[in-house]
């Protein structure tokens, strides 16, 4: 699969997705990928979404949307939902300086595709937040930031990178070996 060792730094002042292999992904599969760049969020200040594969995934949360409207999406009409699987990151990943919420993870800095299926991955990169002052919350997970779709699974996974979040006294961290906070 696509192999990426170069370094990704984002400068961007707004809201940024980045990621090794993809910023945000959208009903798509992503599998055999391997991350051996440093992957660094910048300055954005308001919310960060970064990974060593996938910044982000995206979609509509209506679970009609996979079997019925989007069946002919996949090959075999199965309608089977968007997967990310057997990818590594070795890299390390940095989040922003002054971001007010960052969603971080060696695989998927956050997942809002409703019935994604996340198997098979493994982190061995280091995951720093370098929040300041100016961050309220932080997810951060080995791999994935924030799981936030519901419903999707994650599996057959392994994080053998070390995690770390700076935070100061009235803000909030959510930090997990696989997943930093699963809601939905």
């Amino acid at each position: 699969g696509p192999i990426f060792s170069g370094d990704v730094t984002n400068q961007d002042k707004g809201s940024i997705r980045i990621g090794g292999i993809a910023a945000a992904i959208w009903l798509i599969d992503i599998s055999d990928c391997t991350n051996n760049g440093t992957i660094t969020a910048g300055k954005a200040p308001v919310t960060v979404h970064v990974a060593g594969i996938v910044g982000r995934t995206d979609s509509d949360n209506d679970p009609e949307y996979y079997f019925i409207q989007d069946v002919s999406r996949y090959a075999n009409g199965t309608g089977i939902p968007p997967t990310i699987q057997n990818c590594k990151n070795n890299g390390t990943i940095l989040g922003s300086e002054s971001a007010k919420f960052q969603y971080i993870g060696g695989i998927i800095g956050e997942t809002t595709d409703g019935y994604d299926i996340i198997k098979g991955n493994i982190n061995k990169g280091a995951i720093n937040a370098r929040g300041t002052a100016m961050m309220l919350d932080c997810h951060l997970g080995g791999i994935v930031g924030m799981n936030n779709s519901g419903m999707a699974r994650i599996f057959d996974c392994i994080n053998e990178g070390n995690l770390t979040a700076p935070m100061r006294v009235g803000q909030t961290a959510f930090i997990g070996g696989i997943s930093g906070r699963n809601a939905g």
